[in-house]
Order: structure tokens, then sequence, then C-alpha cells
């Protein structure tokens, strides 16, 4: 795609609207070559004056905001929405600029109250010397590592990796102390 080497004027811009049928609302004389504010609207021949000899009010361009750093003017303020629960005139805003080290200290704490309790967390969590009987009690015969295992899936909910481990190690010595002590197990079919 060639870009356009200079500027258009006016009057080539009005020549390639009409090409294009794009209606023009400022006649190619009249138009300034820039200005900041947008041209009043001219009346055209679909305008007519009502019947009543009463003029109707000029529509007002919209405001555009220019992306030209020496157009640009303050923008009208906003008000904040009012938070939730708290009058608007009672809204307190902060005094001062929060640090980064502040900030972060406020997001740690808020994070740790999201929290559930630590008491409910060791509730569902089994107890490292019942997870050792667990695993001593699998390794050791196998029957008993299975009741273990049964008990942390049903009642820690939060260790039940630990009883899947137990589990599978019981299961383990329980076939393989089978065939150990039973040889003729080995060739059965």
């Amino acid at each position: 795609m060639n870009l356009p080497q200079r500027k258009k004027t006016a009057e080539e811009i009005a020549k390639l609207r009409e090409s294009l049928g794009i209606p023009d609302a400022v006649p190619p004389a009249a138009a300034p070559r820039w200005s900041p504010d947008p041209p009043p609207a001219q009346p055209g021949p679909a305008a007519a004056k009502p019947a009543g000899g009463a003029e109707p009010p000029p529509d007002e361009p919209k405001p555009v905001r220019s992306l030209r750093k020496s157009e640009q003017h303050p923008l009208p303020a906003r008000r904040p929405p009012p938070t939730a629960g708290v009058p608007a005139g009672e809204a307190k805003l902060p005094t001062r600029r929060r640090s980064d080290r502040e900030l972060n200290e406020l997001r740690r704490h808020a994070a740790m109250e999201a929290r559930p309790p630590i008491a409910h967390l060791q509730s569902i969590t089994a107890h490292p010397v019942l997870l050792g009987i667990g695993y001593l009690l699998a390794l050791a015969g196998g029957v008993g590592g299975l009741l273990v295992a049964a008990f942390i899936f049903r009642k820690k909910p939060r260790s039940t990796h630990h009883a899947g481990f137990i589990a599978v190690i019981a299961l383990f010595v329980i076939v393989f102390g089978a065939l150990y002590l039973f040889p003729q197990l080995r060739h059965a079919s």
C-alpha cells in the first residue's frame, strides 16, 4: 500500500469525498486549513425551518478529545463511586501514597485472612506418628497397613496421598509375601 507523499488540500479532500459518495458538511472554499475547534454545522437544503416560525435549537457538536499534547485540556473531574456500605461523604481516602513494601505487607496480610484457620487444617491432616506407624505396618505385614490406610483415607482427607502410598506398599508386601511363603502359587494358572 502506497502512502501519500504530501498532505491533501481541502479541495482535493472534497473531490475525494464526492467521488466516494460521502456528504460534505462544509463547502471546500469555506473550510479552514486547520482549527482546534470543530466547525459549526451549516444548515443545508434538507434543514428547513418549521412552520411555526420557531427555529430549532442548533445541534451542539460532541466534544472530541485531541491526542495532541498542545490541544489537550483537563478532563472534567469525575466523582469516584461510593464504596459498598459506606455513605459517599464518609469514605476515607489514604492521606499518603504507600510504599511497595507496605503494599506487599497488606497483600500478605489479606492473603493470610483468606486462608482457613490452622486448627482446621490440623484436624484434617494425619499426624506424622500415625503415618510412621502406617508405613511400618505396611512394610512389616501388610494387613495392619491396610487398616491404617483406610483410617487415614476416611478421617484425614488432607493426607489421602499417604493413605494411597501405604495401601500400595501393603498390597505389594502381601502379594510378594504370599509368593515367598507359598511357592506353589508361583506357577498357578
